[in-house]
C-alpha cells in the first residue's frame, strides 16, 4: 500500500499565504538529514538535497565576532574537536574545527576525523544552495542575532525561501518587524498557547495569527499536538503544520493521516521510502 495515498490535505492557501508554501507534502532534512555524514556540514546538506529533501531545517547562532554560524549545539565539544560555547569563539576558530570529529555510527569508530568536514556561516549555506528552501531557527535570545539575520536574508534576497523560528517569542516578533513578507513559526510559548486554546475550545473564537507555521514535535510532554482536529483547524486558519522528528513508517502514516503538511527527519532516504509505501 502506498502510504502517501492516505494523505488528505486540506491546506488552504489564501491570498495572505507567503510564497514559501507551494508544496505539500514536503520533506525537511534536520541539519543535513542523512545518517552517514556529520551534521551541519556542506556535505550533509548536499547529500540530503540530492536524496530528495525539499528543504532543510538548520539552527543558527552568533559567534563572538558576530558571524551567524550554522551549528545545532551551543557547546562545541558536543559536535567537534573544539570546546566552549559557540558565542565564546570567533568565526575563524569555529570554521577551523573538525565537524566530523564525534561522528560515529557504531559508537567505537570515527571515520570522518581529519577528513575536512567543517561548519559554515549562514551566508555560505544560502549561497551554496541558491534554489533551495530552509527552515531556520534562531537559537540565542538576542536581538543582535535577529538583526544580523534579517540583514543576511535581505541582502541575499532570501525572504521567500526561509521560514524563521525560535524558542523565544521575542526573536520571532522582531523578525516579523524586520522581514514582514517572510514566513515565521510559532515560538514554544505560542505552540503551548495554541494547544491550550484548542483543548479549551476558545480557539474557535480567536481571530488570525501572526505566525504562518505550527512547527512542533508530535507530542510535548503529555500533550499530543499533532492530532487531526488541531491540524485541520490550523489549516482552516491558514497555518501550515510541520512535525519533527519523523523516524519510522508507522509514525509517518499517523501524521500523514492527520494531514500534517511537512515532515522533518534525520533520515531523508528512509522517509522517502515510507512515503512510497516501502518499509
Amino acid at each position: 500500500m502506498n502510504l502517501s495515498c492516505t494523505l488528505k490535505y486540506n491546506f488552504i492557501r489564501g491570498d495572505s499565504m507567503k510564497p514559501y508554501f507551494d508544496q505539500v507534502p514536503a520533506i525537511y532534512s534536520l541539519n543535513g538529514g542523512v545518517k552517514d555524514l556529520p551534521q551541519n556540514t556542506l556535505q550533509a546538506f548536499r547529500s540530503g538535497f540530492d536524496q530528495g529533501a525539499d528543504a532543510a531545517f538548520v539552527s543558527v547562532q552568533l559567534s563572538s565576532d558576530g558571524q551567524i554560524m550554522v551549528i545545532s549545539s551551543d557547546l562545541l565539544e558536543k559536535v567537534s574537536d573544539g570546546s566552549g560555547a559557540v558565542k565564546s569563539r570567533t568565526s575563524a576558530e569555529i570554521l577551523s574545527l573538525d565537524a566530523g570529529y564525534h561522528f560515529t555510527t557504531d559508537g567505537s569508530s570515527y571515520p570522518f576525523r581529519g577528513r575536512g568536514f567543517t561548519f559554515m556561516t549562514l551566508p555560505d549555506l544560502l549561497s551554496s544552495f541558491p534554489g533551495q528552501k530552509f527552515s531556520i531557527t534562531l537559537m540565542q535570545n538576542d536581538p543582535v542575532l535577529v538583526r544580523k539575520y534579517a540583514d543576511v536574508i535581505k541582502n541575499m534576497n532570501a525572504s521567500d525561501r526561509v521560514i524563521t523560528s525560535s524558542y523565544f517569542s521575542s526573536n520571532t516578533r522582531l523578525v516579523r518587524e524586520l522581514l514582514p513578507g517572510s514566513a515565521t513559526a510559532f515560538s514554544m510559548t505560542g505552540i503551548i498557547g495554541i494547544y491550550g486554546l484548542f483543548k479549551s475550545g476558545l480557539i474557535y473564537f480567536t481571530g488570525g495569527f501572526r505566525a504562518d507555521v505550527l512547527q512542533t514535535s508530535e507530542s510535548i510532554g503529555a500533550s499530543y499536538i499533532a492530532n487531526r482536529g488541531l491540524v485541520r483547524l490550523m489549516h482552516k486558519k491558514g497555518i501550515y503544520v510541520q512535525v519533527w522528528d519523523v523516524r519510522d513508517a508507522v509514525q509517518y502514516k499517523r501524521l500523514a493521516d492527520a494531514g500534517v503538511d511537512s515532515f522533518m527527519t534525520e533520515d531523508v532516504p528512509g522517509l522517502k521510502r515510507f512515503m512510497a509505501g516501502e518499509k
